[in-house]
């Protein structure tokens, strides 16, 4: 699965909980004080010029990649691609720089049960912020429908050597 959007700063403040998060919400989130990141994993991209890995609404530390020539104002598209099965990310892109080593050892941390609503939230230090998210896409591959005649003469060979069985 992948997700993606183009993310703007602007007048967000604070650390590195604080910001555009991008991601996916365990449980349908509130958006009231600091409740917007309770259940939330993903990537934030922070006012201090950093893109944050955060688990279930607390940060991960070990997992912050420093964005060189950071500008508030500057539009940034944030993509990634996750896998359910190992919980990790399979990659990591800031504006088609590749960010997927600092994430590659990431595991266990997007799960089923993790990922139930995919979203983003922005959170500041000061009222009245604004930062500006845009072309917002979840995007995952499902089979073609040309794909199920590769599959319909097998099925119905089976039901050949099932009826002759009888």
């Amino acid at each position: 699965m992948t997700i993606s959007a183009d993310l703007t700063i602007n007048g967000l403040t604070g650390g590195s909980t604080n910001g555009i998060g991008l991601g996916f919400f365990s449980s349908s989130p509130a958006q009231a004080g600091g409740q917007s990141i309770v259940g939330f994993t993903g990537l934030v991209l922070s006012p201090d010029g950093t893109l944050n890995l955060m688990s279930n609404g607390v940060g991960v530390t070990a997992y912050t990649a420093p964005i060189p020539g950071f500008a508030t104002t500057t539009t940034y598209n944030l993509s990634y691609s996750i896998d359910t099965t190992t919980g990790g990310i399979t990659s990591v892109s800031l504006n088609g720089s590749d960010l997927g080593s600092i994430f590659s050892s990431v595991t266990g941390i997007f799960t089923d049960s993790a990922t139930v609503y995919a979203g983003f939230f922005g959170r500041s230090n000061a009222y009245g912020s604004t930062g500006i998210i845009d072309n917002f896409k979840l995007t995952t591959v499902i089979p073609e429908a040309s794909a199920i005649w590769l599959i319909a003469p097998a099925f119905a060979f089976a039901l050949m050597l099932k009826r002759r069985r009888k």
